[in-house]
C-alpha cells in the first residue's frame, strides 16, 4: 500500500525538469560500471540474459538444470537433522553450553525425562472405565460417555481412576526394572536412572544385609529378626538419599493384605543365616579357588573383566546385601508360597518410610491418602545428550518395551523437558509439511488467477519448490537443524520468491505483447526488470547477514538461510521462468492478437554510450 501511495506522492515533489537528471557521484559510478559491460565498440554484454542461455537456453538445458537441482537437493535433504534442542541456540563457546558439556561430561547429565507408569483403571462388569464417583466414562469399544451414559464425542473433563495399591504388585515392579535395565544397555548417554522400583530394591539390600554381629533366627514371617545394621543410610553409590531412622518395627512380615502363615512355606530358613556363617567362617584355600572359579564362570570367562568377577563374589556372599538388590520376585526364596504374596514384601517396605513426601517423589502425590498403595510411579531418566532425535528414540523404545512386557492395563506417558523438545519436533516436521502444500497452493492460486491460466499457476510454482529444495539442501550440507525457528525459511522462501515471479511474469507478458520474437521479449524483460530483480535480492541478502553478528546461534542461521533464499530464488525466476516462456511460449503469456509491428524485434536493443550534450 504505501508503494502505491506513499512512494509516488514523495516523487510527485521532485521538479518536473530536474526529473531524469543523474547525480555526478551516480554517474561517475555508471561509467565505472560500463567500462566492464561495453564490448567490442558500443555492443552490451546482457549478464543476466546470457546466464539465462547457459542453463536454460534450449529444452534439453532446461531439463537437464532442474534434473541436476533436484538430485543434488535430495542427497542434501537427507542430510537435514530435526532438532528442537534450546541448547542448540546458544554458540559453543557461550558460558552456558560449556557449563552444561562440563556437567555432561563428568556427571550423569543435565537432560531430564519423566516417565508415568500408570496401573488399570477401575472397571464395572461391563468393562467400562469408571471415574471416582463410580460412574462409566469411557466403554470397553473406546468412546467417552457422558454421565448418563450416552456416547459423545469428546471427554466432559472426567478422568478414569486406577487401581488402589496396583504399583505393590512385583510383575509391573520387575517389568520397570528390566525397562531401566534396557535403556541403559541400549543407549549410553542415559547417565542414571531413578524410580520407584530402584527405592524398593534399595531398601530389600539394606534390610538384608547380613551382619557378623547378628545372630541370624528364622522368621516365620519370611524375614530375619535383625536388619544386619542400625544405619539405614546409603553409600556415595545409592541413587537416594538417607532414609533416616526407621525406628524399631520389630516382625512386620503382616500387613493387610497378608494371610499370617498360611502364605509362608513350611521350615523356610531366610538365606541370610548361611550368609551369616559364611561370613563369620574362614575359607580354605580349597575353598577359596571353588568361589573364585565359580564367579569367574559366571561373569563370562576370559571376556568377564574383573569389576564383573568382583560383583558376583559380592552377590554370591551377598556382601551388605548385594543379592538383595532386587524386586521381591521368587516367592522361594523370600518364603511364600504363592507369587501373590510377595505383594505383602513391597507394603512393607512402603509402610517402614513415615516420610510421605519422599515417598511421594516416586509414587503417588502425597496429598493422596492412599499414598501406601500407589496406582502410579514415577521414573526419572537422566541423560547426557541434548539433542531431540536421541530422546526420540528413548521414547519409543521405552514404550515398544512397555507395549511387549508390562502386565495389562498398565500404561506409560512422558513428561519434561526432554520429551517437550520431542513433542516440539514432532511439531515441527508436520507443520512444515502442511504450511509448505498451503503456502504452495495459494501461490498456485494467485498466479492461475491472475493470469487466468492453470498453467501459469504450476510455472510459478516450480521454481518456488526447486528454491525450496535447495534451502534443505544448504541445511543438510552446512550441518543447519530444522528447528523452531529454521522451519520459517521454507515459507520465507515462498514469500520471496513469488514476488520475483509475479514481476517477472508480468513484465514478460507485456513485452511479449510488443513483438512474436520470444528471445527479443525476454532481453527486455531482462533489461527492464532483471536488475530491479537482482537488486533486490543483494539489498535484502545483505540485510539479513547483518544476523550473523549475533550471539544466538538460530539467529546466525537465519541470515545466511535467507541470504541464499534471495539468491537462489532470484536466479531460479530469471533461469527457469525464461525458459519455459521461450520454449514453449505458453498461452497465457501471448496476446489475444499477435502485435501488426514488430516492435521488439525491430527496436535496437543494444544499449548505447550517452553522447555528450
Amino acid at each position: 500500500i504505501f508503494a502505491e501511495t506513499f512512494i509516488p506522492a514523495v516523487l510527485m515533489i521532485k521538479p518536473v525538469k530536474r526529473i531524469g537528471q543523474k547525480s555526478k557521484f551516480i554517474m561517475k559510478l555508471s561509467k565505472r560500471a560500463k567500462k566492464h559491460i561495453i564490448k567490442r565498440g558500443n555492443e552490451r554484454k546482457d549478464t543476466l540474459y546470457n546466464i539465462f542461455l547457459f542453463f536454460c537456453g534450449s529444452r534439453p538445458r532446461m531439463f537437464v538444470f532442474m534434473i541436476f537441482l533436484v538430485v543434488v537437493s535430495v542427497f542434501g535433504v537427507r542430510k537435514v537433522k530435526i532438532e528442537s534442542s534450546m541448547i542448540n541456540y546458544f554458540p559453543p563457546d557461550s558460558q552456558l553450553r560449556q557449563d552444561i558439556d562440563y556437567v555432561d561430561d563428568r556427571f550423569a547429565g543435565t537432560n531430564l525425562i519423566f516417565m508415568l507408569v500408570d496401573g488399570p483403571k477401575v472397571t464395572d462388569e461391563n468393562g467400562n472405565f469408571l471415574d471416582e464417583n463410580g460412574i462409566p466414562v469411557m466403554n470397553k469399544d473406546g468412546k467417552f460417555l457422558d454421565v448418563n451414559g450416552n456416547i459423545i464425542k469428546k471427554s466432559d473433563g472426567r478422568h478414569f481412576v486406577l487401581v488402589e495399591g496396583s504399583m505393590k504388585d512385583p510383575d509391573i515392579l520387575e517389568a520397570v526394572d528390566g525397562l531401566q535395565e534396557n535403556i541403559q544397555s541400549k543407549f549410553p548417554y542415559i547417565g542414571k536412572i531413578v524410580s520407584f522400583p530402584t527405592l524398593i530394591k534399595r531398601m530389600n539390600q539394606v534390610l538384608h544385609a547380613p551382619s557378623a554381629e547378628a545372630v541370624a533366627v528364622s522368621s516365620s514371617s519370611g524375614y530375619s529378626d535383625y536388619f544386619g545394621s542400625d544405619d539405614f543410610g546409603f553409600d556415595s553409590g545409592s541413587d537416594f538419599g538417607d532414609f533416616g531412622d526407621f525406628g524399631d518395627f520389630g516382625d512386620f512380615g503382616e500387613t493387610e493384605d497378608s494371610s499370617d502363615e498360611d502364605e509362608m512355606l513350611p521350615g523356610y530358613v531366610d538365606p541370610n543365616v548361611e550368609y551369616v556363617k559364611k561370613l563369620n567362617s574362614t575359607l580354605t584355600v580349597d575353598e577359596g579357588f571353588k568361589l573364585l572359579s565359580s564367579a569367574y564362570a559366571e561373569a563370562g570367562g576370559k571376556n568377564a573383566s574383573l569389576d564383573d568377577v568382583v560383583k558376583v563374589l559380592e552377590r554370591k556372599l551377598n556382601y551388605k546385601g548385594t543379592d538383595y538388590y532386587e524386586i521381591p520376585f521368587d516367592e522361594a526364596k523370600y518364603g511364600y508360597k504363592q507369587h501373590a504374596a510377595l505383594k505383602n514384601i513391597v507394603g512393607n517396605f512402603l509402610s517402614m518410610l513415615s516420610d510421605k513426601e519422599t515417598l511421594g517423589r516416586w509414587a503417588n502425590d502425597p496429598q493422596n491418602e492412599n499414598v501406601l498403595n500407589p496406582n502410579r510411579l514415577r521414573v526419572q531418566l537422566v541423560s547426557r545428550s541434548n539433542s531431540s532425535s536421541d530422546i526420540e528414540k528413548v521414547i519409543r523404545e521405552c514404550n515398544s518395551y512397555a507395549k511387549n512386557h508390562f502386565p495389562e492395563g498398565y500404561t506409560i506417558s512422558f513428561t519434561g523437558k526432554g520429551e517437550l523438545e520431542t513433542v516440539m519436533t514432532e511439531m515441527v516436521f508436520s507443520s512444515q509439511i502442511q504450511s509448505l502444500i498451503i503456502s504452495l497452493l495459494s501461490v498456485f492460486v494467485v498466479i492461475a488467477i491472475s493470469f487466468r491460466s492453470i498453467l501459469a499457476g504450476l510455472l510459478g510454482a516450480i521454481p518456488l519448490s526447486l528454491t525450496i529444495l535447495l534451502n534443505y539442501w544448504t541445511m543438510g550440507t552446512l550441518g543447519i537443524s530444522l528447528d523452531l525457528v529454521t522451519s520459517i525459511i521454507a515459507s520465507v522462501a515462498v514469500g520471496i520468491g513469488i514476488d520475483y515471479t509475479i514481476h517477472f511474469l508480468e513484465t514478460y507478458r507485456m513485452e511479449r505483447a510488443k513483438t512474436s520474437d520470444v528471445h527479443a521479449a525476454a532481453r527486455r524483460t531482462f533489461k527492464s526488470s532483471g536488475t530491479g530483480i537482482l537488486t533486490n535480492a543483494v539489498a535484502v541478502g545483505l540485510g539479513f547477514l547483518v544476523l550473523c553478528l549475533s550471539r544466538f546461534m538460530v539467529l546466525r542461521y537465519i541470515g545466511i538461510l535467507v541470504a541464499i533464499v534471495m539468491f537462489t530464488s532470484s536466479m531460479l525466476a530469471m533461469t527457469i521462468l525464461p525458459g519455459f516462456l521461450t520454449n514453449f511460449d505458453p498461452k497465457f503469456s501471448r496476446p489475444k492478437v499477435e502485435p501488426t509491428e514488430d516492435l521488439g524485434a525491430t527496436e535496437d536493443l543494444i544499449e548505447k554510450p550517452e553522447e555528450k550534450k
